[in-house]
């Protein structure tokens, strides 16, 4: 409900803005850099991505932590000029992230081990 809530209130703010510019015909931008950098680390916190080869027992696993906002940088803005709206967006994303890798034999047989490393 809180997700839905935010993703509401943008287009809202935006609708009411573009009938703001579009009456008085001029130039204006709306920011909407903090409701994006929210938006992103919402939906990439969990994250998780599984890779294995076809016709190999190899395996690797990547899972998103969550979004460092103090190293990220998240700029989003929508100009509006009467009915044209313009979105503008510059992301740097710094992630805090998990990895797991299992390596096997093609033989099936014993052996196999893992390893566990994270980054950002």
């Amino acid at each position: 409900a809180a997700g839905q809530a935010s993703e509401a209130a943008a287009p809202t703010a935006l609708a009411r803005s573009s009938r703001a510019a579009a009456t008085r015909g001029y130039l204006r931008e709306v920011d909407f850099s903090h409701w994006a950098a929210g938006w992103l680390a919402e939906r990439l916190r969990g994250l998780t991505h599984t890779e294995r080869h076809a016709g190999e027992s190899h395996c690797a696993t990547l899972v998103v932590k969550g979004l460092q906002p103090s190293q990220s940088e998240v700029h989003a803005s929508v100009k509006l000029k009467g009915e044209a709206r313009a979105l503008f967006y510059d992301l740097t994303l710094v992630i805090a992230w998990e990895g797991s890798a299992v390596l096997r034999s093609r033989g099936g047989g014993g052996g196999g081990g893992g390893r566990r490393g994270g980054g950002r």
